[in-house]
């Protein structure tokens, strides 16, 4: 079974590279700003992972 530190850590490096997928994509990045999104935010609105979706493609 996996520690719970791996689990964090895991969590973690997935919220790392989504940002990094999103903030090195400049029109998936100007699309997001337009609708509020700033780097510090934490939480998407519906619209944003729509958006996310749009260029990424779901999960």
């Amino acid at each position: 079974m996996p520690s719970l530190s791996n689990v964090t850590e895991g969590k973690e490096s997935a919220s790392k590279r989504l940002a990094h997928e999103i903030h090195s994509n400049k029109p998936l990045m100007s699309a997001l700003q337009a609708t509020g999104y700033t780097r510090s935010r934490k939480i998407l609105s519906p619209k944003q992972l729509q958006i996310i979706y749009s260029f990424l493609g779901e999960p």
